[in-house]
């Protein structure tokens, strides 16, 4: 929640009129606490997940004769029933994983210095926070892949993820969401992504930079 009821006080805080998006982030997000909107986040982590694979599951589904030539593995043809089995295992980890660890990490994050309010972050500052964010990550999620594809890791762990040999939409490994074990998706999860979602990898990666709500959702 933001510190002033009316734009003009928002405007003398800053010292200078707001921008565009400023204006825009201040009539959405005045009013409204932070704890709220940092849970904005999960409808839109289902959301896209759900509308970004759908086309292509559609399209692999309802044209195999287009979509199959462009796959790896194009005699791989699942059943519809494989693909809504794949889409509501995938969102079950979700709810009982990344969602109810979203909604904790809450003191976490304001710890770590992710600020809601005004002025918004420059597009040098949002660059900065997404490739350190990026560097960390990635880095980190390397290593714990590795250490999954150790035969423990591998088979008590990683083995969910590999189900699927020939990726379909719901399940493919540049997915907003990795369909895999539920301890797997808390170390690791979307963290792969540029949409942060505040496990282990993405509160590391986030902490050198801190940072403003907003470029977590880029």
């Amino acid at each position: 929640m933001l510190p002033y009821t009316t734009a003009a006080e928002a405007e003398a805080a800053l010292g200078r009129a707001m921008t565009y998006a400023e204006d825009a982030w201040f009539r959405y997000s005045a009013a409204m606490p932070d704890y709220y909107l940092y849970c904005h986040i999960i409808p839109m982590l289902l959301l896209v997940y759900t509308l970004a694979s759908i086309p292509l599951a559609l399209l692999e589904l309802g044209a195999p004769s287009i979509s199959l030539r462009y796959k790896l593995q194009p005699r791989v043809q699942l059943s519809p029933a494989a693909f809504l089995r794949c889409y509501m295992d995938t969102m079950a980890i979700l709810l009982v994983t990344i969602v109810p660890l979203h909604l904790a990490s809450y003191p976490t994050v304001k710890m770590a210095g992710i600020r809601t309010g005004l002025p918004l972050p420059s597009v040098w500052e949002t660059v900065a926070q997404l490739v350190v964010y990026s560097l960390v990550d990635d880095y980190l999620g390397y290593w714990i892949h590795r250490l999954l594809h150790t035969k423990w890791g591998y088979d008590n762990i990683h083995h969910v993820h590999h189900e699927y040999t020939a990726p379909i939409a719901f399940a493919a490994v540049r997915a907003l969401v990795r369909r895999d074990h539920p301890w797997r998706t808390l170390l690791c999860g979307p963290g792969y992504c540029a949409m942060p979602h505040n496990n282990l990898l993405a509160l590391v990666g986030n902490t050198p930079v801190g940072g403003h709500r907003r470029p977590q959702r880029v």
